[in-house]
């Protein structure tokens, strides 16, 4: 399920998140920055292999779960979606 995290250290993950007995699974994360406009998404430890692999995130480690608002949410999938369209060209 697509949750933010809101981490001990303040960050605020976006993320396929699983909960368990003892923290958080989580895959595809994106930390929520400030802009001047409103929020981002920046990439979450870009060099490593989270995204696909995941990572395990202890409980103690959380403040707490909430789910996104439907326009982030949407802007989310569309980051991770497995489907590409090609632009379509006219040759004349």
């Amino acid at each position: 399920m697509i949750k933010i995290l809101r981490l001990l250290s303040h960050e605020e993950v976006l993320c396929d998140a699983t909960e368990t007995d003892t923290g958080w699974i989580i895959k595809e994360p994106m930390l929520i920055v400030p802009t001047e406009t409103g929020i981002g998404l920046r990439s979450f430890m870009p060099y490593t292999n989270i995204e696909s692999v995941g990572i395990t995130i202890n409980k103690n480690h959380v403040l707490f779960d909430t789910e996104p608002q439907p326009e982030l949410l949407e802007k989310y999938k569309e980051l991770f979606s497995k489907i590409f369209t090609q632009p379509s060209k006219i040759i004349l």
